[in-house]
């Protein structure tokens, strides 16, 4: 008798039920790791666009502070000199103009609220504006697809106005916007 080698095909289809089993539990969690790497970059795009723009209200004397109901928005055009917040974690790019920092004062205390818009192919995804105490409180599903922009330009009446006719603003500044800052 000769010595052959090589698999029979019982051998083959158990190979290939056993690596059909291995995929169907594997890419659900390669899909699961994918997404929670793009959300924590979200997050701390966020959080970072924040702290950059307390920063900047720290070092600019010229920024002044709003009073009780009063806000200052701050474009991401504004606050992000260095171009550091740029790709998006979808691989988009943030929009400048409708990407912005909201600084307003309530009561005794000064808050911070955050929008996110990221551009890409598909739309715009992003954050709704956001009290940023809760940015590490966002999920996956508070990320939305963003259909109507504000429609944010260099031009400050313009970009006032646009501002002043959107619901999310105006119950974070209910007496309107008292500053917009932009370069």
């Amino acid at each position: 008798m000769r010595n052959q080698k090589g698999f029979t095909l019982v051998e083959l289809l158990a190979m290939l039920v056993i690596l059909g089993i291995l995929m169907a539990v594997t890419i659900p969690n390669i899909t699961g790791i994918l997404g929670n790497s793009r959300l924590n970059k979200t997050k701390n795009d966020a959080t970072q666009i924040v702290e950059t723009a307390k920063t900047r209200i720290a070092k600019d004397s010229s920024i002044g502070k709003p009073k009780v109901r009063e806000c200052l928005i701050l474009t991401l055009n504004f606050i992000d000199d260095n171009e550091e917040f740029t790709t998006g974690a979808n691989g988009g790019t943030y929009n400048e103009f409708e990407s912005y920092v909201l600084y307003t004062r309530e009561g005794s205390k000064y808050k911070y609220y955050i929008r996110l818009v990221e551009e890409e192919d598909s739309g715009n995804i992003g954050i709704p504006l956001r009290d940023s105490t809760t940015i590490d409180k966002i999920k996956s599903d508070d990320i939305k697809k963003i259909s109507t922009m504000y429609g944010l330009s260099k031009n400050r009446d313009a970009s006032i106005n646009a501002l002043r006719g959107q619901s999310e603003v105006i119950s974070k500044c209910p007496d309107g916007i008292k500053y917009y800052v932009h370069k």
